[in-house]
């Protein structure tokens, strides 16, 4: 629900919100903002260090207008989540691939099908394995 004169807000917006909220957790506590959409039911709880939570208030204070501070936030939230999602959700490359059955069979390893199956497990893997490989490899 917006408040009056607030302004209309983006259609692939409407079902999304930010809330802040007092929560309790084992430190005591603390003040979070929550990502929620609310035709699925579901809160995404997003604590925030005292700093980060007020200079977050502040800038969603700012008004809506095109090129202000909020509009550039949402933008940058949006695009950080895209980001976020296209990282546990795009499939590894095809290189990728290729590289890390190259370090499995040297290196005797099972590739867990996570790791075949998305780039951020992908790119976990061969961060792990990869200097091992070309240690083994002689191009260290």
């Amino acid at each position: 629900m917006r408040a009056s004169g607030q302004s209309e807000v983006p259609r692939s917006y409407r079902n999304a919100d930010v809330h802040r909220t007092h929560e309790d957790d084992e430190r005591g506590v603390y003040v979070s903002f929550q990502l929620v959409y609310g035709d699925h039911d579901l809160v995404l709880p997003l604590a925030l260090d005292a700093v980060a939570e007020e200079r977050l208030v502040d800038l969603m204070s700012v008004a809506i207008a095109p090129g202000s501070q909020r509009a550039d936030l949402a933008r940058r939230i949006t695009d950080a989540l895209c980001t976020l999602m296209d990282h546990q959700i795009i499939p590894p490359t095809e290189k990728q691939l290729k590289y890390a059955v190259a370090i499995a069979r040297e290196l005797s390893l099972t590739i867990p099908p996570e790791v075949l199956q998305y780039r951020e497990a992908m790119t976990a893997f061969l961060g792990t394995h990869a200097q091992t490989y070309r240690q083994r490899k002689g191009r260290a």
